[in-house]
């Protein structure tokens, strides 16, 4: 065969089929392969940098309607003025006014929000003069959670599941991969205090005198530093009320020369809040294995929602939180609590992976026997 008849592709191709390190070359190109496999981090969603933030700002005292007309409208107008804006949206509620800034595609994260905090920050003047301070927060893809698992049980409320749900988190976050986490639904603990007004004015205490007692009574702070054999020592003064017990036996005033405790004219409660913002529940469908069981009942719950770590493997992430809840329920989850992968995005990002490098094993066996026909 003549070598000067063929173009540029087929004097290429003849030196790739005559070469002895054409099986080198495969085989080199084989082992990169294999190796991006199993270190290029596994993701469903594609990582695009769209950068993105939320402004609030509070307006004691007006309606939705003042809001849109006195914050989020000029507001609006301010922002739109930064370079690379794709998108701006309003929401006026009471007393609080939300904007939602999303810039282009590619644009750099951090320049972004520095342009417009200091956009936003350069033209104040065009707020109320009693509207508070811009509160920018920003928003990213990796911040959305790629597992949740939702605690429930018939024994516990919601109340119980969320201290769970709280020390369970904890524990998670130690994990390098784990990036934003929280709890979703149950009730918080906090110290309520019940005054009964009848014992109040019994022993001649005000209201304002109780609130301004467990005010000044609840204080942490520095006092100062004290040089102690050559050591310089930093005194703290801690007084935080953290129990029930500590505010029972607050001294609240003076009656009679006799001190009056905050548990002479009110009752103290360590528990949930009163009344409930929100309720979760969870039910098991008829597919449920479990179903049987709790015979359609449904059941209090919260839910752990956790984000990875930008640039981490979804898969490894996802099973490393699961792998760790699941040791936890040998120590600190009751047996009485079911625990449910309500989402897992890491186990569906390896799927999907796996199903694309199936599919390119095949095209490349098609091209292969193609080719040797």
């Amino acid at each position: 065969m003549n070598n000067s008849r063929l173009n540029p592709a087929g004097l290429l191709a003849t030196y790739f089929v005559t070469s002895k390190i054409t099986g080198l070359f495969v085989l080199a190109c084989l082992l990169f392969g294999l190796v991006g496999i199993l270190y290029t981090p596994r993701e469903e969603n594609p990582q695009i940098v769209v950068p993105g933030a939320d402004v609030l700002i509070e307006l004691p005292g007006a309606s939705p309607q003042e809001i849109e007309q006195l914050v989020i409208q000029p507001l609006e107008n301010v922002v739109k003025q930064i370079t690379g804006i794709d998108h701006v949206y309003g929401a006026a509620l009471d007393s609080v006014g939300i904007v939602s800034v999303q810039f282009k595609v590619g644009e750099d994260k951090e320049q972004s929000l520095v342009k417009l905090y200091d956009q936003i920050l350069g033209q104040r003047h065009v707020l109320p003069v009693d509207a508070s301070l811009p509160l920018i927060k920003s928003t990213d893809v990796d911040d959305v959670p790629i597992v949740t698992v939702t605690l429930a049980s018939e024994h516990y409320d919601d109340y119980a599941l969320k201290r769970i749900a709280d020390r369970i988190l904890l524990r998670l976050r130690s994990l390098e991969s784990v990036s934003g986490s929280y709890v979703k639904g149950g009730r918080d603990r906090e110290l309520r205090i019940e005054i009964d007004p009848d014992k109040a004015r019994a022993h001649g205490i005000a209201l304002d005198q109780i609130r301004q007692a467990v005010q000044a009574s609840n204080l942490s702070l520095p006092v100062g530093t004290t040089v102690n054999r050559n050591e310089s020592l930093d005194i703290r003064f801690h007084g935080q009320l953290t129990s029930a017990e500590a505010l029972r036996q607050l001294i609240i005033g003076v009656r009679d020369q006799r001190p009056v405790y905050l548990a002479d004219v009110a009752t103290v409660i360590d528990g949930p809040p009163a009344h409930r913002d929100t309720l979760s529940r969870l039910a098991f469908g008829p597919a449920d294995p479990r179903v049987a069981a709790y015979q359609d009942r449904e059941l209090s719950a919260v839910t752990l929602a956790i984000a990875k770590q930008t640039g981490s493997n979804a898969v490894v992430m996802a099973d490393e939180v699961l792998t760790r809840i699941e040791a936890m329920k040998q120590t600190l989850i009751p047996r009485d609590v079911e625990v449910i992968v309500t989402r897992n995005d890491g186990r569906k990002a390896n799927e999907a992976v796996n199903v694309l490098i199936e599919n390119l094993g095949i095209a490349i066996i098609a091209v292969i026997i193609t080719t040797i026909f």
